[in-house]
């Protein structure tokens, strides 16, 4: 059986804000997440004709992703084991 730890969150601990990490703690943390986007989706490969059919496509692709990790949650396999859903 693996040991147990506990630890009781200290005094000052709280909800962390755009305060706790600073101006440049913030831009790193969008800039994280626009390349996890930027990579993840392919989002240099859309080229729509219209703003509304980028959000489309940017949308399909989360739910997609979304639905993955639900599925596989549900399957008992890693979260992010894409390939693995498809029979290559």
């Amino acid at each position: 059986m693996a040991p147990r730890l506990s630890a009781h969150p200290s005094a000052r601990a709280g909800r962390l804000g755009p305060s706790a990490f600073g101006a440049g703690g913030v831009r790193q943390i969008v800039e994280t997440v626009y390349e996890k986007l930027w990579h993840t989706f392919r989002l240099d490969r859309e080229r729509p004709h219209d703003l509304s059919g980028c959000q489309a496509r940017v949308a399909a692709k989360m739910a997609l992703h979304n639905f993955c990790l639900w599925l596989n949650d549900q399957l008992g396999r890693p979260r992010l084991a894409f390939t693995e859903l498809v029979d290559w």
